[in-house]
């Protein structure tokens, strides 16, 4: 084989060995990206009948997954997090419109069992895809509480998976510092609603997330600032007079 020939070989070969590893590279990120987009897009439109409530489950979903890169989860757990996070109101299509979208804050113990039982069911409906079974249960039980005090059922301690504790802590933050229609009168500001979350540490929820939540949620303030900063001294430099030449 002519030298010129084995060379333009071994270039060909390289090149399609490049292009084969970047499409296999890809093809798992474009998958990934394709199941988050259709999940949003899931949370959303359960949403759409709260209207009061569009942007809860991305913004549940955002501290949750700073929640998870602050402890160290791997990439998978983070994932499978993130889409719990950004469905765990799935089973409230099983709630009549009626009671989603009222002034009323229903006590009546029918009510208040429809009104709950949702969690059971967008555990159900999680168990039904293979790809959000193993995370079901963080759907199922982000609303229990350490003491026993939460719903469904009612557990307690170490019961309750970390994971839904992490949902639990982010959802009810991005409830509390939001109007909803039974009780606008009564959203928080960040730091009541952060003093809420410490008040009911060891009671609610495990220190060790409302600590790790805190954390989480200042990290993100001082990388915000540090960018702030960072631009502040970009514009600076490039809007100050270039330094005459010596003569």
């Amino acid at each position: 084989m002519p030298q010129s020939l084995f060379v333009i070989n071994c270039i060909a070969a390289f090149v399609f060995t490049t292009a084969l590893t970047a499409v296999l590279l890809y093809l798992p990120w474009q998958i990934r990206q394709s199941y988050r987009q259709t999940f949003v897009a899931l949370a959303r439109a359960v949403e759409a009948r709260e209207p009061h409530l569009l942007g809860h489950a991305e913004q549940t979903a955002r501290y949750a997954v700073l929640m998870a890169r602050w402890c160290g989860m791997s990439l998978i757990a983070t994932r499978r997090l993130e889409y719990a996070a950004l469905l765990h109101g799935l089973g409230k299509v099983s709630v009549p419109y009626g009671m989603l979208n009222t002034s009323t804050n229903f006590t009546g113990s029918a009510d208040r069992f429809v009104q709950r039982d949702y969690v059971r069911v967008g555990g159900a409906i999680m168990d039904a895809i293979p790809i959000l079974r193993p995370a079901a249960d963080f759907v199922r039980y982000h609303h229990e509480y350490m003491d026993g005090s939460g719903y469904p059922f009612g557990r307690f301690g170490r019961s309750i998976p970390f994971e839904a504790q992490m949902i639990c802590v982010a959802s009810e933050y991005v409830a509390m510092t939001t109007p909803r229609l039974y009780r606008a009168a009564l959203s928080l500001p960040a730091p009541e609603a952060d003093a809420y979350l410490w008040k009911h540490a060891g009671s609610r929820y495990r220190r060790s997330v409302v600590l790790l939540f805190q954390i989480a949620k200042a990290g993100e303030k001082l990388k915000h600032a540090l960018a702030a900063v960072a631009r502040y001294i970009t514009v600076v430099i490039q809007s100050a007079p270039l330094p005459r030449r010596a003569l």
